[in-house]
């Protein structure tokens, strides 16, 4: 659905997604280490963590998978979301789930019922866009 009107945003490789990520795993580890002492069958926890991380790396902070969001537009409520692919999912804004000058999280659904989150952090697109988004947020509210 292509929306008339409409602000594309281009998305960047963000270096602060990738330094929240690495600090999730770092935990996550530490978490895994503190109960392999209890059991050692926790160790077995850290094959499906790496690959998790692996691939919300891959997908998220390289942007290398095919189904990579590589930027958006939006016009009133209505979002499409566009993939490294050229594959275009569009949705409309179901909530506003954190909307900060640091980070803002929004949940998008589809007609079908499908939902997906777009994190953006402030490295991750043109600051004058993103501030222009939260600021559409702040008075769509």
């Amino acid at each position: 659905m292509k929306v008339d009107n409409a602000v594309a945003v281009t998305l960047m490789r963000s270096s602060r997604l990738k330094f929240w990520l690495y600090g999730l795993l770092l935990v996550l580890m530490i978490a895994v280490s503190t109960l392999a002492d209890i059991h050692t069958l926790f160790l077995m926890l850290l094959f499906p963590i790496g690959v998790g991380f692996n691939w919300v790396f891959f997908r998220s902070v390289s942007m290398a998978a095919k189904s990579s969001i590589m930027g958006f537009e939006y016009a009133g409520d209505a979002f499409t979301l566009i993939q490294k692919d050229g594959t275009r999912w569009p949705g409309h804004l179901a909530a506003i789930q954190w909307n900060s000058h640091w980070l803002t999280v929004l949940k998008l659904a589809d007609d079908r019922g499908q939902k997906k989150s777009l994190v953006l952090f402030s490295d991750s697109a043109d600051p004058e866009a993103l501030r222009a988004l939260r600021a559409w947020l702040n008075t769509a509210v």
